[in-house]
């Protein structure tokens, strides 16, 4: 139980990782973007 519990955790945090990664690379690219203009 525990360990499913751990997995889910681990699982979550992954993915709130991945999550913020992709926006804030995003919007790195998007604020280049409008510096170009």
């Amino acid at each position: 139980m525990v360990y499913c519990d751990t997995d889910s955790i681990i699982f979550y945090r992954i993915s709130i990782y991945c999550i913020y990664h992709i926006l804030r690379y995003g919007f790195q690219n998007k604020k280049k973007e409008d510096d170009l203009l």
